[in-house]
């Protein structure tokens, strides 16, 4: 998802919302041209799904995003130009949950808008957690009681093979690339029986694997699609997620979509659909 905000006081800057990032990470171009200088000793890597991300760190002064204002932010510096690659759009900063949690906030995908401030929650919300500064919901896969990570800048179901349950079964469904902050990469992909965070269900999900072993205590990510959600709402006050499912039969339309893609483009839509903030 990407909205328009301000960094460094510079309007109309592209920026992704992503709840799967902590920090902040602004592309080395756009950093360049705020003249973020780096701090000391700060030359290191991020890590991200299946590799790790070249960084450095610097204090971004201020980014405003809807109702959010941040000042003094400690950032990660990266290059995000496969973003710019992937889907025609500079990214000029992906906004992490350093800043998101200032506030609770509704993604509204057919609209697409973001909604800050009050937000109603779906008697489905379900309580979320904070692991290695990210947040988690109980999910049950398979059966099995387990964890997912909540990420709006993703929209693949990603699972940890290190930490899947013992005893979990799953039809294989052959090897898939994947782009990310790291680069490309070659997983498994796999489709699950069962899948559903509190009452909502996701059954029949795809899930795709990594092998990179992991230092987290969830299970997997959890990518927030369009084609899957039509709302996802965020109340930190309350500490409770909520989702709201795409109608089948649009659900379906993506999915004839999809099998199609190879013939031509897909007439339902943008892949990366732009999101104005609004109070």
């Amino acid at each position: 998802m990407v909205a328009e905000g301000s960094l460094g006081g510079q309007e109309r800057r592209n920026l992704v919302i992503d709840t799967g990032t902590n920090p902040t990470i602004v592309d080395y171009r756009t950093a360049k041209e705020l003249g973020l200088e780096p701090v000391a000793q700060s030359n290191g890597s991020t890590t991200v799904i299946d590799g790790l991300l070249p960084t450095y760190y610097s204090v971004l002064p201020n980014m405003d995003l809807g109702t959010i204002h941040c000042g003094s932010m400690q950032v990660a510096v990266a290059d995000l130009s496969w973003l710019h690659e992937q889907t025609g759009v500079r990214a000029d900063a992906v906004i992490g949950l350093d800043a998101l949690a200032h506030a609770n906030f509704e993604i509204n995908y057919d609209s697409r808008k973001i909604r800050f401030g009050a937000i109603r929650l779906p008697h489905s919300a379900v309580p979320m957690s904070e692991d290695a500064r990210l947040l988690t919901v109980p999910a049950k896969l398979n059966g099995f009681v387990s964890r997912l990570m909540i990420d709006t800048g993703g929209s693949s179901l990603i699972l940890f093979a290190g930490q899947m349950p013992r005893g979990m079964s799953w039809r294989d469904l052959g090897k898939i690339k994947l782009s990310n902050l790291a680069g490309h990469s070659e997983l498994e992909e796999i489709q699950l029986n069962e899948l559903s965070i509190g009452s909502t269900n996701l059954t029949d999900s795809i899930a795709l694997v990594a092998n990179t072993p992991t230092n987290y205590n969830f299970q997997g990510v959890l990518g927030i699609s369009d084609r899957q959600f039509k709302r996802v709402m965020f109340d930190f006050k309350q500490r409770r997620v909520g989702f709201e499912l795409q109608d089948t039969g649009k659900a379906w339309a993506y999915s004839l979509c999809d099998s199609l893609s190879d013939s031509g483009p897909c007439p339902i839509g943008p892949k990366l659909p732009r999101i104005t903030g609004s109070r």
